[in-house]
């Protein structure tokens, strides 16, 4: 039996699957065995890759959303949509690509108003 460590989390179990790839774990619920003690990563090393994750998770829902509300919007942008109307939706598409430059997540994000 190598090493246990408990309360392993979703996020830190991702990050150690993406940061180790030929490590011998097992994890069971929210315990995570190692074989052999000399692969195991600290816990401060778990919490890190799990913090790592859980970022990279949220943005990826924020991109989501953002693409959904763009692709809501293409059609401001075809040949036959007036150029002041063109102009007012390029802005809030804009605003939208934008978004991830502020934001890293879906659960603190303000979306730019929609033009009426």
């Amino acid at each position: 039996m190598g090493i246990i460590i408990e309360n392993v989390t979703y996020f830190q179990a991702l990050g150690i699957s993406k940061n180790i790839s030929n490590a011998s774990y097992v994890l069971r619920g929210t315990q995570l065995e190692w074989e052999d003690e000399r692969d195991a990563p600290s816990r401060d090393q778990i919490d890190t890759w799990g913090t790592e994750a859980e970022t990279r998770v949220k943005l990826r829902r924020l991109r989501l959303e953002r693409n959904s509300y763009l692709l809501e919007t293409d059609w401001s942008q075809s040949a036959d949509v007036p150029e002041a109307t063109k102009t007012k939706w390029q802005v809030y598409r804009q605003e939208l690509r934008d978004i991830t430059n502020t934001y890293s997540s879906i659960d603190t994000v303000i979306w730019p108003t929609r033009p009426e």
